[in-house]
């Protein structure tokens, strides 16, 4: 009996590890499994933060991740990818491109988000998981880069 009972311990702890490693990766790229409170709560920043815009903003935002912080896209890494309720790219917002450190005066907004350190890729997707730091660097994109142009205009 003792020798069945190690190999089904092998074997469910390989199941649970590989569920475990795909449950993950489904949440990362998820842009849906939202519950309307979550949905709800970051509507409402969009609203706090962009008040002219924030109906415009709030329609990108459901556009680019379905209002999921979490969501992000790797599929271009490790030149460029984007994550946070705006799908915000990296590492062009970030210290790591070489024109927004070139450019302190232009760019010295990314600068102070970053506090001047370029972030990683899981260190990116990990700050905009925030919605409220998500929400928050599209809000000094939005001021200090053009307005709605970066998300390809109005919904």
């Amino acid at each position: 009996m003792r020798a069945r009972a190690i190999p089904a311990a092998i074997v469910l702890a390989l199941v649970a590890g590989l569920w475990i490693f795909l449950a993950g990766r489904a949440l990362a790229e998820n842009y849906g499994g939202l519950s309307r409170t979550q949905a709800a709560r970051v509507e409402h920043a969009i609203a706090a933060w962009f008040r002219t815009d924030a109906a415009a903003m709030r329609c990108i935002a459901w556009r680019e991740s379905g209002l999921n912080a979490r969501a992000y896209n790797d599929d271009d890494w490790p030149t460029q990818s984007v994550a946070g309720v705006f799908q915000i790219a990296w590492p062009v917002w970030t210290p790591a491109n070489p024109n927004v450190t070139a450019q302190p005066r232009r760019y010295g907004w990314v600068l102070r988000f970053w506090h001047h350190r370029a972030p990683t890729w899981l260190e990116f997707r990990q700050r905009l998981a925030n919605p409220v730091q998500s929400i928050r660097l599209a809000w000094l994109l939005y001021r200090h880069e053009g307005g709605l142009r970066h998300w390809g205009g109005a919904c």
